[in-house]
């Protein structure tokens, strides 16, 4: 084998052998993506679930005496109060508003935008 040939060789060996190496390293970079989505992922359901053991458990506190949920509350927050809670709204009587509006009249027709009194 020439000298020419015997380059030829050890290139197209090491061509090979870092293509190979590279691809291996690109294999071992995306399974740790990949447990590092999972481990996400599962981090994601346990706050979930907490959450939800958080809400029975209030749940349950309010079943069994509805005064102990309010006690939490307000040894959390001094300013606690049952009626704070609850917010109240009010909303303003519009039938007459909405009836002049209409777009359909009094004999059951139907006006077009510009008819509309």
């Amino acid at each position: 084998m020439s000298k020419v040939g015997a380059i030829y060789c050890k290139k197209i060996l090491s061509l090979v052998v870092i293509t190979i190496c590279g691809f291996i390293y690109l294999e071992q970079k995306m399974c740790l993506l990949k447990l590092g989505y999972q481990k996400a992922n599962l981090e994601q359901a346990i706050k979930k679930q907490q959450e939800r053991m958080e809400q029975m458990r209030y749940q349950i506190a309010s079943l069994e005496n509805p005064y102990r949920l309010e006690k939490e509350f307000f040894e959390c927050n001094p300013k606690f109060t049952p009626a704070s809670s609850v917010r109240v709204v009010k909303i303003p009587y519009r039938e007459y508003k909405l009836q002049k509006q209409s777009p359909v009249s009094e004999d059951r027709k139907v006006l077009f935008a510009e008819e509309i009194p």
